[in-house]
């Protein structure tokens, strides 16, 4: 047998063996919601922050994720308009920069796995060039509410802080403040208790006040 074809058939065996890489990413959004009262799921809500994942890496059952980018939404209110922010690549403060989450099942992770992401930090750039560009730091933790009830679904006790560039102080900022842990960030999709009754919940309650 000639050497040509000893390689050629050594080149096609080794491509065949199976891979540690993932064949196929595993995509997953985060949505963090902060409320103008974190106590009460019937205030309105200030920021809306997405963060667009992809799976990196893999040990037992722990996925390591890529922060692919995070979106930062500040409603609109008291006639001030909706204004957005982003940033592709931010900084993940982890040893190897991913997102390590453990998971019951790897091949399907849910939402709740996802309520302590680490420190995350970056300029986000305003969708509106009439606006300042964004400095901002978030961090998860696992909320334990105080009466053993959660406001909502699925809550993340969180740490956050945003400035815009050349401000003296910071536009907003909490600590281990409660935010809603979402996968989606489209209002219709909103889960009824958090768009759909809190209007008529709100009517209701003015309705209350102007008769009392």
């Amino acid at each position: 047998m000639s050497s040509v074809r000893i390689i050629t058939i050594l080149s096609i065996s080794l491509s065949a063996l199976p891979t540690t890489s993932l064949a196929k990413a595993n995509h997953q959004k985060v949505v963090l919601r902060l409320y103008e009262n974190p106590s009460d799921p019937l205030s309105d809500v200030l920021f809306t922050l997405r963060l667009e994942l992809t799976e990196k890496d893999l040990h037992g059952n722990s996925i390591g994720w890529e922060v692919l980018s995070v979106n930062i939404r500040q409603h609109a209110k008291n006639g001030q308009p909706e204004r957005k922010w982003s940033e592709f690549s931010p900084v993940v403060d982890t040893s190897d920069g991913l997102w390590w989450t453990e998971h019951a099942d790897v091949n399907a992770p849910v939402l709740s796995e996802f309520s302590e992401p680490p420190l995350i930090w970056g300029t986000a750039a305003a969708d509106d060039p009439n606006d300042a560009d964004l400095d901002y730091n978030l961090k998860g933790g696992i909320y334990v509410p105080p009466g053993g009830t959660s406001h909502f679904p699925t809550t993340a006790a969180l740490n956050y802080n945003m400035t815009e560039i050349g401000a003296q102080q910071s536009m907003a900022e909490g600590e281990e403040e409660p935010a809603e842990l979402d996968d989606n960030d489209q209002e219709e999709l909103r889960p009824a208790k958090q768009k759909g009754q809190t209007n008529q919940a709100k009517g209701q309650e003015r309705t209350s006040n102007e008769l009392a």
